[in-house]
């Protein structure tokens, strides 16, 4: 199965997307950060980020992005992984 490594090599730019899996987001934020670390410089700038998607309306991902229901904050959901990520960078 090929991974943002292979098509580095191969001088392709990559971004990763993990949807609505917050313990993905959490773990391809890392895998970023780590590649952009240890690979070698041509290869390391080919690891352009993460590109987060909703699959929702708009009033529908706002609405659940803005309350703060603690509950769903493990969940899921797309709001629930946007927010995991800002997280994560804020800690960068």
């Amino acid at each position: 199965v090929p991974t943002p490594v292979h098509f580095a090599m191969k001088g392709l730019d990559v971004a990763i997307c993990p949807w609505h899996k917050v313990n993905v987001a959490e773990k391809e934020l890392n895998d970023m950060l780590r590649f952009r670390q240890q690979s070698p410089k041509p290869m390391a700038n080919h690891f352009q980020g993460i590109i987060q998607t909703i699959w929702s309306d708009a009033d529908s991902f706002l609405k659940a992005y803005f309350s703060h229901d603690v509950a769903d904050a493990n969940k899921d959901t797309e709001p629930a992984c946007i927010k995991r990520l800002m997280e994560g960078f804020k800690k960068l």
